[in-house]
């Protein structure tokens, strides 16, 4: 998967698990995903929703730098701390915003 971000826009999605999944992982006392872009590193901020077994995670880009960028999402649950592999490396540019 790949996708580009405007610098300035609010970064935000979800991953829902199935069942399954999430009968793997339960209880997660902590979820993390970086941004790294750059060279620079930039945390989001990610609410666990049992209820739904999801993860929503937010940033804010204002400050962000331009140029290629990945992101990395893991989970941490019974002492481990594991990467989500279909969020792991994703490509992400940092895109200028054009105002029209």
């Amino acid at each position: 998967m790949a996708f580009g971000i405007k610098r300035g826009a609010t970064l935000l999605f979800a991953i829902q698990f199935t069942q399954e999944e999430w009968a793997l992982i339960a209880p997660i006392t902590e979820a993390k995903a970086y941004c790294r872009v750059e060279g620079e590193r930039y945390q989001l901020t990610v609410t666990i929703n049992p209820t739904l077994r999801a993860l929503v995670m937010r940033a804010e880009t204002g400050t962000w730098k331009l140029g290629k960028g990945e992101m990395d999402a893991m989970l941490i649950y019974g002492g481990k701390t594991v990467l989500i592999p279909e969020l792991s490396n994703i490509d992400m540019p940092v895109l200028e915003g054009v105002s029209l």
